[in-house]
């Protein structure tokens, strides 16, 4: 007999592990997988970071995006040498709170 796992949300999931805790041991493996490509998933499918490099190696920038690709997070940008040049926040795509700016020499530019 062949059992089928269907994901409408985390509640569907969570009723079908009683169902399929009668089942025995290879359905409660199979929902354990299911469980995992699902939180997997929802970490790297619907949030990525970028990061961009110089031509020697050296991180340029880093960005964080949400599931509607949109600035969301810290964003930081680095001089050649590696030290930090501006870092700010996004959420949502808009700029929240103060952009921070460096001198080459990594001491803060007062604005």
């Amino acid at each position: 007999m062949m059992y089928w796992i269907t994901w409408l949300g985390w509640e569907n999931i969570k009723c079908n592990a009683a169902i399929i805790e009668q089942k025995g041991e290879t359905m409660k493996k199979a929902l354990a997988l299911a469980m995992i490509f699902v939180f997997v998933c929802s970490i790297e499918c619907f949030a990525k970071t970028v990061k961009g490099y110089y031509p020697g190696g050296n991180l340029k920038f880093i960005d964080h995006y949400n599931s509607k690709n949109e600035l969301s997070g810290w964003y930081k940008f680095y001089y050649p040498n590696g030290q930090l040049k501006e870092e700010g926040q996004y959420k949502n795509g808009k700029l929240v709170g103060a952009v921070r700016k460096y001198y080459l020499d990594g001491s803060p530019i007062t604005q």
